[in-house]
């Protein structure tokens, strides 16, 4: 039987197939975890159906990095404090990479802003909207709206898990900003993504007295599968270009 190390109150997201990241907490720990009572991922408002027996990844983190573990469906039950899924652990946790993701160097425009924790405090609705994949959008631009702006802020790379930034600003982990992220892809629209963000490392470099951020991006982000098709097609570009380069 394998036995997890996670904690009653630990923040998990849950992924499986092609779904989003679902960001959700453990409830309960039974038989030494071995099964997991998690408080049931939500959108809309609703429970997010998952059949018995789906095999799903929750990621959680410590303080020495990011880790995951497979598990299986195996039952979702009610309580009077609301809906729960039993998970039965299948894998032992495994530490995944500092940088789990490929970084597309880039030099993207991006607005920002910082949330600071009094604007938290008087949002609170706003906060929780941004783990439900439905209302995502709807609380970065309510946080984006009330948060202070940002200048000289200017992107570095991307990645499916974040970004990270240039800034004149020196920010410290846990800081969180909303942003608005120009791809100007495929099409060259003008739309841009939205996303709160969470700094997760900060380095001053020498040379330019500027700060680099490691951003990740924070709750249940609804665009990762536009970011990873535009960071694939990006990668494919460059192999060809270089390719070319070669063969000349």
């Amino acid at each position: 039987m394998v036995k997890s190390v996670l904690l009653v109150g630990d923040k998990v997201d849950i992924y499986f197939d092609n779904s989003p990241y679902y960001r959700t907490y453990i409830e309960d720990v039974e038989e030494d975890g071995a099964i997991l009572r998690v408080s049931a991922p939500m959108e809309k408002e609703r429970v997010v159906p998952i059949p018995a027996n789906q095999e799903l990844t929750l990621y959680f983190y410590r303080e020495n990095g990011k880790f995951s573990i497979q598990a299986r469906v195996m039952e979702f039950r009610k309580y009077s404090t609301g809906t729960s899924v039993m998970l039965e652990v299948m894998t032992e946790s495994r530490k995944d990479q500092r940088r789990e993701f490929y970084r597309l160097p880039s030099m993207l425009t991006v607005e920002a802003r910082y949330i600071p924790d009094e604007l938290i405090r008087a949002m609170p609705n706003a906060l929780a909207m941004l783990y439900d994949v439905g209302y995502y959008d709807e609380a970065v631009l309510a946080l984006f709206a009330a948060a202070q702006y940002e200048p000289n802020v200017t992107a570095r790379d991307l990645s499916i898990s974040g970004l990270s930034v240039r800034s004149s600003k020196r920010y410290k982990p846990g800081d969180r900003l909303a942003l608005k992220i120009y791809l100007r892809w495929p099409h060259g629209t003008n739309v841009p993504l939205l996303a709160a963000a969470e700094v997760k490392r900060v380095q001053l470099h020498a040379e330019t007295r500027k700060y680099f951020v490691g951003l990740e991006f924070l709750g249940a982000f609804s665009q990762r599968e536009l970011i990873t098709k535009y960071i694939y097609e990006q990668q494919r570009l460059r192999i060809q270009k270089q390719r070319l380069i070669e063969g000349t």
